[in-house]
This record gives structure tokens, C-alpha cells and sequence, in this order.
């Protein structure tokens, strides 16, 4: 018998799944779904069976359990332990197909240390940027998604997403083949400006970045100028 546990389901539009609520973070995630509950809508509207889901910092996997109900084939990369093996149970729950990346993207494969915001699965602030959430860290594998992809352990995206709490543009850094390929026609980002900067890079290097492949970005939310979610599209 497996483990017992409580779960919220968590619906967009006709699209609904269960999400494991242990933790307060969890409970958020499922029910008030962080404030992103426009983008989520916006992101179901684009997926279906033909397109290929990657979760950049997919924490306890709201969206890509979504994601996987659309049809669309998912993978998953999350660092943390706790949301983890939160994700796990929550895609076996769910029964839907999912590749699991355990570890970060950056722009090189390396081993480094994650600075740790909370000890409860759902937590979402944790981050490789030194002085934003403590001193508490843990050590955590990186890879490039470039190398993900050539190595076949996840397939080539049509559509990502990413929340990475301010490594977004080293995830970018390592991911220029993919960008090039013509394939990745959407990027759902979640931009942290001060965490980028402490970490390597800045919004513009980002955004200059994006813009030399092809992308048009379109904002989508602004949380209190600390964060803000853009759509980038081409």
C-alpha cells in the first residue's frame, strides 16, 4: 500500500489533476496556484498531443502534471529533494508520463550548492544566488540542456517554461543549440532581475539574448516589480 496523504485537485478549465498538500506551500500551489493561474490558462491554450513540455524548475509539478494531461509528452527538472519526491507521488497519483530530471540547468555540468529557502516540499525560492534566502544550502548536480537533449535523456522542446529563481540566463546559456534548432517556439520565464545579476548575467544580456534568436517577449504578470512573467514567442 502506498503512502497516505493529502491532495487538492487543481483545475484549468476541463483540465484537472491532483496535487499532494502535506505542506502550506503545497496547499498554495494547489489551490491559489502561486498567481499564475492566467499563465497556466495561456500555457494549456498552446499545448496539446504534437508539442513537447519542458518544466524548468517544475518544484512539486503543477505544471507539468497539466502539461501531461493535454497530451503532450513532459519532462521535468527540479533540484530539490523535498519537491522531488513530492513530484514523484504526485505523478504516480496522477498516472501520467513524465521525465524526471533530478538536479538544475546552467550553463555548464558541474556539481555546486543550492541555497535552501525552507525545509518543506512546495517551497519555491530556492536558489544558487548567495545572499537572498540564508545560509542553508545543499549540494546539487547541473547540467545544460543542451547536453540533456543530445544525449536523448529528454527530447527537444516546442514549449518550455522557467522559473529558476534567477538563473535564467545561464539556463540560456546552456540551452543555445535548443534555442537554434527552431524548434522551441514558446518560453514561458518567470524573471528575477536582482537574483540574475548576483548569479551571472542581467536582464538585458537575457533579453538581448532571446532577441538574437527570433523571440518577440511579451509581459504577462508583474509581482511588485521584485519578479514579473514574460511570454516569449516566435
Amino acid at each position: 500500500m502506498g503512502e497516505e496523504y493529502s491532495a487538492t485537485t487543481c483545475e484549468i478549465g476541463d483540465i484537472a489533476v491532483d496535487i499532494r498538500t502535506e505542506t502550506s506551500y503545497e496547499h498554495d500551489r494547489a489551490t491559489e496556484l502561486m498567481d499564475e493561474g492566467d499563465i497556466l490558462e495561456d500555457l494549456m491554450a498552446e499545448l496539446g498531443p504534437d508539442e513537447v513540455f519542458l518544466d524548468i524548475g517544475a518544484n512539486v509539478g503543477v505544471y507539468s502534471l497539466l502539461a501531461a494531461r493535454t497530451g503532450a509528452t513532459v519532462a521535468a527538472i527540479e533540484p530539490h529533494p523535498l519537491n522531488l519526491a513530492s513530484l514523484d507521488l504526485n505523478i504516480e497519483r496522477n498516472d501520467v508520463d513524465v521525465t524526471v530530471i533530478r538536479g538544475a540547468l546552467a550553463d555548464e555540468a558541474r556539481t555546486t550548492e543550492l541555497f535552501v529557502a525552507s525545509d518543506e516540499a512546495g517551497a519555491g525560492t530556492h536558489t544558487l544566488a548567495h545572499d537572498q534566502v540564508g545560509d542553508e544550502t545543499i549540494t546539487v548536480d547541473t547540467y545544460t540542456a543542451d547536453e540533456l537533449i543530445a544525449s536523448g535523456k529528454i527530447p527537444s522542446p516546442t514549449i518550455a517554461k522557467l522559473d529558476v529563481q534567477g538563473s535564467e540566463y545561464l539556463v540560456f546559456r546552456g540551452m543555445e543549440d535548443t534555442l537554434a534548432n527552431g524548434q522551441l517556439d514558446i518560453i514561458y520565464l518567470e524573471l528575477h532581475p536582482e537574483q540574475v545579476e548576483k548569479i551571472g548575467g542581467s536582464v538585458e544580456e537575457l533579453t538581448e539574448l532571446l532577441e538574437g534568436y527570433g523571440y518577440d517577449i511579451q509581459p504577462l504578470v508583474d509581482k511588485a516589480d521584485v519578479t514579473w512573467n514574460v511570454k516569449a514567442v516566435r
